[in-house]
């Protein structure tokens, strides 16, 4: 459950900071199954964000998203590169 609370918790900053409804958030995911938690689009790009409780490596799905939109900014999020 701690993974599924911290992404909720993630998606509510990501929201909060966002005061005036500008930013368009949606999540991705293929035919086979591979998925990326966040796809936020604002005025500097396209960002793919994927939020972990404690596992900082990069999932394949960054690959993937990389090919099919090159100069989309990748970023995993934890505990710990949150909270410092």
């Amino acid at each position: 459950d701690k993974g599924s609370l911290f992404e909720n918790f993630y998606y509510t900053e990501i929201l909060t900071k966002d005061f005036y409804s500008m930013n368009k958030i949606n999540f991705w995911r293929t035919t086979n199954k591979t998925e990326i938690d966040f796809i936020v689009q604002n005025d500097h790009g396209l960002n793919a964000i994927e939020v972990k409780w404690n596992d900082p490596k990069r999932p394949k799905s960054f690959d993937t998203i990389e090919l099919l939109y090159p100069g989309i900014i990748t970023k995993v999020i934890t505990t710990a590169t949150y909270l410092t």
